[in-house]
């Protein structure tokens, strides 16, 4: 976008000086922080070691010294800032956010709009879509939307991309119309260039217009000449999109080939390795159509040079499932590829650990300003009365309880968010993907046109267990598609071994049911890995979903050896434990296990009932409205 550098403003600084009041420590110390970031604006971009260095000396006066709020937000945004080139986007968003704490009652600069804009896009490359909202509307509630136009444009920027996300279209579409009559106010040629460019983007995303979208970037591409490095990456990558969507491939190659160009040129280190990472994925995939495996290769190999852990999620799942494809094509050994899954499944281990162990921005703001009235009170409390002193007693007996009550509430969210957690590591692990992709490997052999089938169910199936588990909820029949892959992948492993049939009832149309991810696999890996286990029969099993009211009551029954052939099978499985524990957390309900032999002795298998907590509208992770 436009803010791609901090912009560092000498007269704004000056006006903070002087605001320091006359002591002239307080001034001396103004004046020292500002020229320690004078220093680490001159070190960003060359040794982030000084860079840092600077900031955190700069840092250690803001806490010693009384200066101004104003100071201390330059020095948290220049922190996040410092760890965003760093790559540490987590610690970038604490600091970004403090920054924009300091900003009371209105936004009326350009500098404080800077740092609401970095902290939502922090935000945003974490996926961390609710905290996004969240954001926005703090920020639609500090601005003057009659008379500040670009801040009211930078707003409607911000909801447009939230809505996007999500994949509220018509929401997005509206935010989108206002934002470009927002900018057409400001009269600013260069924004409304990257704004039309996110205008054909949304026009394809949301009604599939490809040649309404080409339409818009067509007059885009003449204006090269005016636009900056990064602007013109982005018009010439997404051009390049459109053209492969259109089967051009040959057109697509030339303008990946020259949004790369353009990308070299730009001077943010961190936007050149993310932007470059995406189109050298472009690149490697529009290569394998044209049949150019040498040199798909070549540019796929070089998005892990750039650092593959640290681009985004869907660059790396892009890369991925191009690689599977190009060893397809090329018939090159599976184990390779089974190798960058695992490191797909360590990073997205990692990623989750960081997620659930880290604490809360909020709550830790909530414990600073408590530590704060703490401090506060002591200072005083020789100086008030007996009244006022048992009236602060009170006070903070009252703070002490909430201050429990609060920490038990989130140690129960964040108890309830590792399970979540553990049961999706529990999933689709290593060994399921190496023995699916051996099993892809053998038909090729065998029998290539199957082999090609099974290779693209499992692409399928590997990019919805990604992108269901980084929600909190999914529509069901997401979910229900996901596990449908599941056992057809299952199956090829074991031939005609077993059947399956999954069946909803009580689903209005009208309505949309949104489920925790991957809460019904396990289960179903149960009947496959362990009731099946030995029989000389057809294997089936049956999964049945109904919706009573408000609540998904689940049904899952097999016809395998039952549990009088293997009793660990459901009270000693991991999996189920962690299912149950979690159903009770969310349901107050547990999990029914039900030897079938024990009613019926001709009868083998298993049936396991459970009521799934469920929503009858979409939530992101913050809890927003999105049905």
């Amino acid at each position: 976008m436009l803010l791609r550098k901090p912009l560092f403003f000498g007269s704004f600084l000056f006006l903070l000086l002087i605001s320091c009041g006359d002591k002239s420590t307080r001034k001396n110390a103004a004046i020292k922080v500002i020229e320690l970031h004078k220093k680490a604006m001159d070190t960003y971009l060359t040794n982030l070691d000084s860079n840092y260095i600077y900031l955190k000396q700069a840092q250690d006066i803001a806490k010693a010294t009384s200066i101004s709020d104003s100071l201390k937000a330059e020095n948290d945004y220049f922190m996040g800032w410092h760890f965003h080139h760093a790559n540490k986007r987590d610690s970038a968003v604490v600091y970004l956010h403090r920054a924009t704490e300091y900003v009371k009652d209105s936004i009326k600069t350009e500098r404080e709009i800077q740092y609401f804009y970095r902290t939502w896009e922090a935000y945003q490359y974490l996926g961390r879509y609710g905290d996004c909202f969240a954001l926005t509307r703090r920020y639609m509630s500090m601005i003057d939307k009659e008379k500040n136009h670009e801040a009211r444009a930078w707003g409607y920027f911000f909801n447009q991309v939230n809505y996007q996300l999500v994949k509220d279209y018509d929401k997005s579409m509206e935010y989108s119309q206002r934002y470009l009559e927002a900018i057409m106010q400001i009269q600013d040629t260069l924004w409304l260039t990257v704004a039309q460019m996110g205008h054909s983007q949304l026009i394809y995303s949301g009604s599939g217009d490809l040649d309404g979208a080409i339409k818009i970037m067509d007059e885009l591409i003449p204006k090269e000449k005016y636009l900056t490095n990064d602007i013109n990456s982005q018009i010439f990558n997404q051009y390049g999109i459109f053209m492969y969507y259109k089967e051009d491939y040959q057109v697509a190659l030339q303008y990946y080939l020259k949004a790369i160009e353009f990308t070299k040129k730009t001077t943010d280190i961190s936007v050149k390795k993310t932007t470059l990472g995406n189109i050298y994925a472009n690149v490697g995939e529009v290569y394998i159509d044209l049949g150019e495996y040498e040199k798909s290769e070549i540019y796929l190999d070089s998005v892990y040079f750039l650092g593959f852990n640290n681009l985004q999620d869907e660059v790396q799942r892009n890369t991925l499932n191009y690689k599977l494809r190009l060893a397809y094509n090329t018939k090159n050994d599976y184990r390779e590829v089974s190798r960058f899954v695992d490191t797909i499944f360590a990073n997205r281990d990692k990623a989750y650990k960081e997620k659930f162990s880290k604490d809360l921005i909020d709550l830790q703001k909530a414990n600073e300003k408590e530590k704060t009235f703490l401090k506060e009170k002591q200072k005083s409390e020789n100086k008030q009365t007996l009244l006022i002193f048992i009236s602060t007693i009170m006070a903070l007996l009252v703070v002490i309880v909430g201050l429990l009550y609060r920490q038990r509430s989130y140690e129960y969210e964040k108890g309830k968010l590792k399970t979540e957690q553990r049961l999706l590591r529990s999933q689709m692990n290593p060994h399921f993907t190496f023995n699916t992709l051996t099993a892809i490997q053998n038909l090729i052999e065998m029998n290539s046109k199957m082999a090609s089938e099974y290779l693209v169910k499992f692409s399928n199936h590997l990019r919805l267990v990604f992108e269901n588990s980084t929600e909190d909820f999914v529509l069901i029949d997401k979910e229900l598609d996901a596990l449908g892959q599941y056992l057809e992948l299952q199956m090829l492993r074991y031939s005609t071994r077993f059947e399956y049939r999954i069946e909803q009832e009580g689903f209005p149309e009208t309505t949309r049911v949104y489920i925790p991810p991957m809460l019904l696999q396990p289960l179903v890996e149960n009947c496959v890995e362990h009731g099946f286990k030995g029989i000389k029969y057809a294997g089936r099993i049956s999964i049945k979903l109904s919706l009573v009211e408000n609540s998904v009551f689940c049904e899952i029954e097999d016809n395998g050896r039952g549990i009088s052939a293997g009793k660990a099978l459901y009270k000693r499985s991991t999996s189920t434990e962690l299912i149950s524990s979690f159903l009770n957390k969310t349901t107050s309900s547990s999990l029914s296990v039900i030897n079938k032999a024990d009613a019926n002795p001709n009868e083998t298998g298993v049936t396991v009932k459970f009521i799934i907590p469920s929503k009858k509208q979409e939530y992101d992770q913050s809890g927003i409205d999105r049905g």
